[in-house]
């Protein structure tokens, strides 16, 4: 397998200060976290959604590419968290989300969330920026773990409780 990364994307990486772009922080103690979920699979983008989103931890939800080039056009985010495949079986749009969300916003943490994943697709994806590559058959506990470790604050629905499952 082989995969194409954008132009002028391979072994060079590109730094931008957070100046450059008119950033404001967004994050800090107190502040309301925003994660993007990209996924052609509305189960997906549901199950995502009910695990992340709390009073500190609101989710936005794009099926595919374009649809998330508006939300990132429209703002930044602490996460973003996209598919691999969306619109068929050899188009890699997830590189491009990568690619685009690195771009846009340099400080936003992008992470590829795959059931294709192999050693190449996560080479790649770190190349383009990514800070981590899922697996889509990796437990709940295990995605609250690392958006943990990501600065997320997962574990608690609106109402207070923890999951289902002990997880907290």
């Amino acid at each position: 397998m082989h995969l194409a990364l954008p132009p002028g994307h391979g072994s060079r990486t590109r730094h931008h200060s957070d100046q450059s772009f008119g950033e404001v922080p967004v994050t800090g103690p107190g502040l309301r976290r925003s994660v993007l979920i990209v996924d052609d699979e509305e189960s997906v983008r549901q199950g995502l959604t009910s695990i992340l989103e709390s009073e500190q931890v609101e989710v936005k939800t794009a099926a595919g590419l374009r649809e998330a080039e508006r939300f990132l056009r429209a703002g930044c985010f602490d996460l973003i968290v996209t598919d691999l495949r969306m619109s068929g079986p050899f188009c890699f749009e997830g590189l491009e989300v990568i690619w685009r969300a690195r771009e846009r916003s340099p400080a936003t943490q992008v992470v590829l969330f795959t059931a294709y994943g192999t050693r190449e697709v996560a080479e790649a994806a770190r190349r383009l920026g990514a800070a981590d590559c899922w697996s889509k058959s990796m437990p709940i506990s295990e995605i609250v773990e690392r958006c943990r470790a990501l600065g997320i604050p997962v574990g608690a629905k609106r109402d207070g409780s923890p999951f289902p499952g002990g997880v907290r």
